[in-house]
């Protein structure tokens, strides 16, 4: 199990995102943006499947206890 703390981010500073990370799980992938607004805890979630296909239509809204239960999926 991974924890949020545990995410590689990288740099990344376009649109509405200021890092992005690329995480494996279990059951496909996790695309992970997070804020501009250092006072914005959330983060914008894609997953896709296993077969690389996107599971959401675009990116998702979730808090960090939300990201922590797709993380768990590892």
């Amino acid at each position: 199990m991974m924890n949020v703390s545990e995410i590689e981010w990288r740099d990344y500073c376009c649109g509405d995102a200021c890092q992005y990370a690329e995480v494996k799980t279990s059951v496909g992938t996790l695309q992970i943006k997070t804020s501009h607004d250092a006072d914005d805890l959330s983060y914008l979630v894609r997953r896709y499947g296993l077969d690389d296909m996107p599971v959401d239509p675009g990116y998702v809204p979730m808090t960090e206890a939300q990201l922590a239960m797709e993380l768990a999926a590892i």
